[in-house]
């Protein structure tokens, strides 16, 4: 069964799709694709570590650049696997070919040393007191946001629940441009990022979080 967590951020990724424009252009993705099983390979199945760890080097460090090579490392890996849009359970997060909008923030978070998560991930109600309990700082001014900020947004703002996760590449306050790392649904996974957007604004912002 599909989590509420998951199920918020599969109702966000299809109201934001039309409104969200890239420059980029994306790898067409056939209906088909959804009843396809995931293949992985022998290694893989055998647990073996190295593999499952996929994206991970073990050698990251808790900074703002070690953790957007983690997304950087952790969205291509998505694309060229074959990963589709679910709710990973498996430990590390996403090793089971399953991501979203939080388990990519979950899996690079794994990736440089946040291995204290909940089997799966944390997801997008347990990001905020995840992220602010290990020493990120907390804003809700969407012009806080910069290189390697993770941002949760929800329909009411601060006020509401988050339903939806991603990670700022960069931000101009005067345009409002918003380029980001996402991987809220389907057809992101199997797209070039990060995306180029001017749907994200100050009333969505529920938390833009930031490495100290």
């Amino acid at each position: 069964m599909v989590d509420s967590d998951f199920s918020n951020c599969y109702q966000s990724a299809a109201i934001a799709n039309f409104q969200i424009s890239t420059s980029n252009h994306y790898a067409s993705v056939d209906d088909s694709i959804e009843k396809k099983h995931l293949i992985v390979d022998d290694e893989y199945e055998k647990g073996n570590k190295k593999k499952q760890n996929n994206s991970s080097s073990g050698n990251y460090s808790k900074n703002v650049e070690s953790f957007m090579q983690a997304i950087k490392n952790t969205v291509l890996y998505a694309r060229e696997h074959n990963y589709h849009y679910g709710n990973s359970t498996a430990v590390p997060p996403t090793t089971d070919g399953r991501i979203s909008c939080d388990r990519l923030e979950a899996k690079a978070l794994w990736d440089i040393g946040y291995t204290d998560q909940r089997k799966g991930g944390e997801v997008v109600s347990t990001l905020d007191g995840y992220l602010t309990s290990h020493g990120w700082q907390k804003s809700t001014n969407i012009n806080d946001c910069r290189y390697g900020s993770i941002v949760l947004v929800s329909h009411n703002g601060v006020n509401g629940k988050p339903y939806h996760a991603f990670t700022v590449e960069s931000y101009n306050p005067s345009t409002k441009v918003m380029i980001t790392y996402d991987e809220g649904a389907e057809w992101r996974i199997h797209s070039n990022q990060p995306f180029t957007s001017t749907y994200w604004n100050q009333s969505l912002i529920y938390g833009v979080y930031n490495m100290n």
